[in-house]
């Protein structure tokens, strides 16, 4: 490659990486603080509509009582409210410490089946065999892990009186986080939503708990990573909206440590490249917002690691000749070191710049390994639970 053509090619990199970290979220808080809060109708009871909640789980004996407990203690109608926890293959006490919960006086209302599902088949197994079998018109999707605020169910089900909207996304929260940078990322990841909804659609919701119609479902293919893109986004090919909401929440009760957040990325960034993939036709003009946010935002992240590599690669050819690229070759080593270090020294994530730039060094490393094993053929199908600190595994 002649340096011309690096020259050319670096600061293409570099606009792109510019344009993905500052410019678009520039651009999505501009939209998001101009969005108004989506009308939420509110439902007497007789006109509430039938919901399932489902909550697919493999070896949650740690939270799975909090959870019912919690389920419980929503504001919903208790005859219009129907619980399916599908233990999928466990082989800790996940079944007993459940079955004894719903014995419990506070939950003995709850209408709840509790599937002891053997062997374990994975997450997508489960839900392509449980949903179609549900009859009740709105699903509510949630991890085991994550508490539900008290009026959840009302909200969804006021949100779904509009026939226009297939899915609502709940908004994610960490009880504990695991680190500074990843407090900081979900805080982050607020926002965003806020400014891809604004644009037409967030793209994708959190598993920890989202609700949807039945009717939208498309049983999933065989080696789906990222069931809770793919599903919300058919909705969107079917021309339904989807709502994120900030006054639902989904409380994560467990913590990640390091090692096992990375596996956690990695496992996504693998899922992102193939919802690219997959859904490719979400780029075409016609979705408006949407494909515009998909190609700045999901597209440009699942490619950021390569195209930060060639960026640090070409400005360090062009350093010799040239203060420019010798000043950004710098800023990005810089990052990298930093990064690198408070990896290794657990003290620095103390502070916030060495936290944020750890957390950004991990997961672009994590998203290079995980895109990388995608194209590969290494990372395919089979979900199975990522053990968490405090939890059985």
């Amino acid at each position: 490659m002649t340096i011309p053509v690096l020259e050319t090619c670096t600061i293409g990199a570099l606009t792109l990486a510019a344009y993905h970290h500052a410019v678009f979220p520039w651009i999505l808080g501009q939209a998001a603080k101009r969005k108004q809060s989506e009308p939420v109708e509110n439902l007497a009871d007789p006109d509430l509509p039938e919901i399932t909640v489902l909550i697919p789980a493999h070896n949650e004996a740690g939270v799975i009582a909090d959870k019912i407990r919690n389920l419980a203690m929503l504001d919903y109608p208790t005859d219009k409210l129907d619980v399916i926890v599908a233990l999928d293959g466990c082989d800790d006490e996940t079944f007993n410490v459940a079955r004894d919960t719903c014995r419990e006086p506070e939950c003995r209302d709850l209408q709840i089946r509790i599937l002891n599902l053997q062997p374990n088949r994975g997450k997508l197994c489960v839900l392509n065999e449980m949903i179609p079998r549900i009859t009740s018109e709105i699903v509510v999707l949630s991890d085991a892990s994550a508490l539900l605020s008290i009026d959840a169910l009302q909200r969804f089900a006021g949100h779904m009186a509009d026939t226009n909207i297939g899915v609502v996304a709940a908004t994610y929260k960490l009880a504990a986080p695991g680190s500074v940078g990843e407090k900081l990322y979900w805080d982050y990841q607020v926002t965003i939503k806020l400014g891809e909804a604004s644009l037409g659609a967030p793209l994708g919701v959190h598993g920890a708990c989202y609700a949807f119609r039945s009717s939208v479902f498309e049983p999933l293919p065989p080696h789906t990573i990222n069931d809770d893109f793919i599903m919300p986004m058919n909705a969107i090919r079917q021309g339904k909206r989807i709502i994120y909401d900030t006054d639902i929440v989904a409380l994560e009760l467990e913590t990640s440590d390091v090692g096992l957040d990375f596996r956690r990325r990695r496992r996504i960034a693998a899922g992102n490249m193939q919802q690219l993939l997959m859904l490719k036709d979400l780029l075409h003009p016609k979705y408006r917002g949407v494909a515009l946010a998909f190609a700045s935002g999901k597209a440009l992240r699942t490619l950021m690691p390569y195209i930060l590599l060639f960026a640090l690669f070409g400005s360090a050819v062009l350093a010799a000749s040239s203060v420019a690229f010798l000043v950004v070759f710098l800023m990005l080593a810089a990052g990298l070191v930093s990064g690198g270090v408070a990896q290794f020294i657990p003290g620095l994530r103390r502070f916030k710049p060495f936290a944020l730039c750890q957390y950004l060094v991990s997961g672009y490393a994590a998203g290079f390994v995980g895109a990388t094993r995608y194209l590969f053929g290494l990372e395919l199908g089979g979900w199975k639970r990522s053990p968490k600190q405090g939890a059985s595994s």
